[in-house]
């Protein structure tokens, strides 16, 4: 079950066969409507390009020198100073 503060209505065009495959879904589910079968598939999708996105960063763990990342590392603390002052 998923509980929302609020909902927002939007259109979006999808194609006439996930259109189908979303209705087929949600008559399995017993929903009036296929709302939750989008916001479930969404949900899923970037729940799965987080996991993704963190495998691959994890993945470069050992590519840089202790210099490259020391010096890596001074530049992104610059360049969150100035944009903290702007």
């Amino acid at each position: 079950m998923h509980i929302y503060a609020y909902d927002m209505r939007t259109t979006i065009e999808i194609p006439e066969r996930l259109r189908k495959q979303c209705i087929h879904l949600a008559l399995e589910r017993n929903l009036s409507g296929f709302s939750e079968v989008v916001v479930d598939a969404l949900e899923t999708y970037f729940r799965v390009s987080e996991t993704k996105r963190n495998s691959i960063i994890l993945g470069l763990r050992g590519s840089m020198t202790k210099q490259e990342s020391k010096a890596y590392r001074s530049e992104i603390q610059k360049s969150r100073k100035n944009w903290k002052q702007k």
